[in-house]
């Protein structure tokens, strides 16, 4: 991906800065639609929601139906890619062809694990009393970081590595549990879910590792992978496994931005259209 120059980074903090204060000091459509247009040209990344989607009030939802929120992390966020390129944008384009008065909400945000997204099912989902809710989650949580070994009990996932020890940022029965709670939650509303498992990444994922540390983070991805599909299984939720949608056999190179993790625009789409195809029916 190109390198932004000072200058340029600069001034998409200035416009980062704008369309906050703008949000935050005018409660007003036409404003709101303005800040809107500025913001969706920023194509770097920033804390918590994508502005566009602060911008959302419930009342302002009742106009449309259905109403869909993908709620997730930076591979819902739209990392490193402007608005227009995030999946749940491009959803909504393709989904508007034949439902013109469908929403989709983007209730990405960048780092979160399924315990950051727990704490936030209120503000994010509840209050706007969606029809559909779209979970993706795991690739924060299975990412493999260094631990103290006194705090992971025996049978967790964990590596000896280099002399380092190392855990996924959120052990597995824990990750488990806390989705777990979220689906009852969010069905306890009535809500319909999809569950999406985790996107892969590539074969030198993280960078600046070798070999057997790029495997063993494929390994733990592959188990949080799972999780996803046996909690869906048990808790009687439609399922995609990205690995699928993906062309793992092929070089992932354009459809995974240069850090091997993320997702890039073309990789965005192709999860945008697996959605697409699966709501496409379902959808009254």
């Amino acid at each position: 991906m190109k390198k932004l120059k000072i200058h340029d980074l600069l001034k998409y903090l200035f416009l980062t800065i704008f369309c906050i204060t703008a949000a935050a000091l005018f409660a007003c459509e036409s404003v709101y639609k303005k800040v809107g247009e500025i913001s969706s040209a920023i194509p770097f990344n920033y804390p918590g929601l994508r502005i566009e989607s602060r911008f959302i009030k419930p009342d302002g939802l009742k106009k449309y139906n259905p109403v869909i929120i993908c709620f997730g992390d930076s591979v819902t966020f739209g990392w490193n890619v402007t608005y227009n390129f995030s999946y749940p944008s491009l959803l909504e384009k393709d989904l508007m062809n034949n439902h013109s008065a469908v929403k989709v909400i983007n209730s990405g945000i960048g780092a979160n694990t399924v315990i950051k997204a727990y704490s936030r099912l209120k503000r994010d989902i509840l209050k706007f009393e969606p029809d559909y809710v779209i979970l993706n989650f795991g690739l924060n949580d299975g990412k493999l970081q260094k631990k103290n070994p006194g705090n992971t009990r025996k049978g967790e996932i964990s590596y000896v590595y280099n002399n380092s020890f190392y855990a996924p940022q959120v052990q597995i029965d824990n990750f488990r549990n806390t989705y777990i709670e979220i689906i009852k939650i969010l069905k306890q509303k009535d809500i319909n879910l999809l569950l999406l498992g985790i996107s892969p990444v590539t074969q030198d994922f993280p960078p600046g590792q070798d070999d057997s540390f790029f495997k063993m983070q494929r390994e733990t991805y592959a188990v949080y992978n799972n999780a996803v599909k046996q909690i869906a299984e048990q808790e009687g939720i439609d399922y995609i496994n990205l690995y699928e949608v993906f062309p793992i056999c092929k070089d992932l190179k354009p459809f995974i931005q240069a850090d091997g993790l993320h997702p890039s625009a073309k990789g965005l789409e192709l999860i945008s259209k697996q959605v697409k195809m699966y709501l496409e029916d379902r959808i009254q």
